[in-house]
């Protein structure tokens, strides 16, 4: 893992390109060389976290300490200091916090094209953001705001800061989620804390890219830790917080309503813990919308973000349909078949908490799921972070594995984009299916494993000849 983490960062260094908004092939001069670079770190850390993750079942963490924190350490300090090569939205919240901390705007809500002229800062939006409101809850303002504050107008300092946050909120993370599995799984714990500190996709998309859905990921757990420890009053103010960084923690909360309400039961304690999440639910959200307090800009600038098509079902079927002629515009069009499907995911975990109100932190880790598979157009690797973290905070098993191979597909997809589709030309057909079956062919093969190894085992028992003793 380690020796993966150091390819990395000798192959694509943060220091010399931090001005620079380029990706891991240009850096490597789209050689062969930056693919097998890619696919051998790639290897290895995968080969270390799973490894990590077998060694360690049946042992304590307290046993393994030294070289759980030592390769922990050294390979975050090593993602900190590569350049984020596969995404650039870290230079893009620094854009965007820039026009709060250093000119008082609202980056909700502020176009970086507006300043685009008379502030080179905001060019590290891109051409390609730069006309696009932003598309996180109005809390990232507040986490974000400390990186531009203090960088002195430096696009590097603010990058670091960035990535230290994340590398920061990956150790929280790992903490809460060892404290879970010493309750649900203790023979399981240390695999499981392995299981997040060194995941490929934590450390790549959350450390060397810097991407806030570690954070999400954090109040995600942050809640689930709650419900295990019987917190049931800060429950939905951390997934409404969750949902004040990310809209997609939304659907989570009325499933965690009702689970609250068949745990209690309608009592008095009811009643106090009612009391206690609407006074903390109230208390988060006049922090989180301050100074602006702009509810409706907030909203319009998250349902903007409904028309962006990118590596998912929805892209294909766009393709498929210019292809065969049909018509379709999968930016208007898309909604009508995604809200209802949110809706139906949030409806179906609501009705799944009422009849299991135990397996609420299983209803949802599906709904994020199944949102990440059928109801967004806008799919992205880091999105499995997300996954990861919940799959941890269950007893480790199927979840976990269909988010591990969702992430690794998710990877994987890179070698492709970056460098193979250049050198073999392919209609958009072709590299659209060929892209969305790398990131989500591993997971929907597990899942589907999943679902249908024990339907055989138990065909296979009903059908079984007995053998005379």
């Amino acid at each position: 893992m380690l020796a993966g983490a150091l390819l990395l960062l000798v192959a694509f260094p943060f220091d010399g390109n931090q001005d620079a908004l380029v990706d891991l092939r240009l850096m490597s001069d789209a050689s062969e060389q930056g693919l097998l670079v890619w696919t051998v770190a790639l290897v290895l850390l995968t080969g270390g976290w799973v490894g990590g993750i077998l060694a360690a079942r049946g042992r304590a963490l307290r046993k393994v300490r030294l070289p759980v924190t030592a390769f922990t350490v050294l390979a975050s300090v090593a993602m900190l200091l590569t350049y984020p090569g596969t995404a650039i939205d870290v230079y893009i919240y620094a854009a965007r916090s820039h026009l709060l901390t250093d000119l008082g705007l609202d980056p909700s809500t502020t176009l970086p094209e507006t300043l685009w002229d008379i502030d080179p800062y905001v060019r590290y939006a891109s051409n390609e953001w730069a006309n696009d409101p932003s598309p996180y809850g109005p809390l990232w303002n507040l986490i974000a705001a400390p990186a531009t504050a203090f960088d002195d107008e430096n696009i590097a300092v603010a990058v670091v800061i960035f990535k230290a946050i994340m590398a920061a909120g990956v150790a929280i993370t790992g903490w809460l989620i060892h404290d879970i599995a010493r309750r649900v799984q203790p023979g399981l714990a240390a695999s499981a804390t392995i299981g997040w500190l060194w995941s490929p996709v934590v450390l790549w998309e959350g450390i060397a890219n810097g991407h806030n859905d570690v954070l999400l990921a954090l109040l995600l757990v942050t809640a689930l830790w709650c419900w295990y420890r019987g917190y049931l009053g800060s429950l939905l103010p951390l997934l409404g917080a969750a949902s004040l960084l990310k809209v997609v923690a939304m659907i989570t909360i009325p499933a965690a309503a009702v689970a609250i309400i068949r745990r209690t039961g309608w009592n008095r304690a009811l009643a106090a813990i009612a009391g206690r999440a609407a006074l903390f639910s109230l208390l988060i959200a006049w922090v989180a919308f301050a100074p602006f307090y702009d509810v409706a800009g907030v909203i319009d600038a998250i349902r903007a973000q409904t028309t962006v098509i990118v590596t998912s079902p929805a892209l294909l079927a766009q393709a498929i349909s210019n292809e065969l002629g049909w018509g379709l515009d999968v930016g208007e069009d898309f909604p009508t078949f995604g809200v209802p499907m949110i809706i139906l995911l949030t409806l179906a975990g609501a009705i799944a908490a009422w009849l299991r109100p135990s397996q609420f932190p299983t209803i949802a880790y599906e709904q994020l799921f199944w949102f990440l598979v059928l109801a967004t157009s806008n799919l992205r690797p880091w999105y499995t972070i997300w996954l990861v973290a919940l799959g941890l905070a269950l007893p480790l098993g199927m979840p976990f594995a269909r988010a591990a191979a969702f992430a690794i597909g998710g990877l994987g997809t890179y070698a492709y984009l970056l460098w193979v589709r250049h050198w073999y030309a392919a209609e958009w057909l072709v590299e659209v299916g060929i892209t969305v079956g790398i990131m989500l062919g591993p997971t929907l093969l597990v899942t589907l494993w999943a679902a249908f190894s024990p339907l055989h085992r138990r065909l296979r028992q009903a059908h079984a000849v007995p053998t005379e003793a």
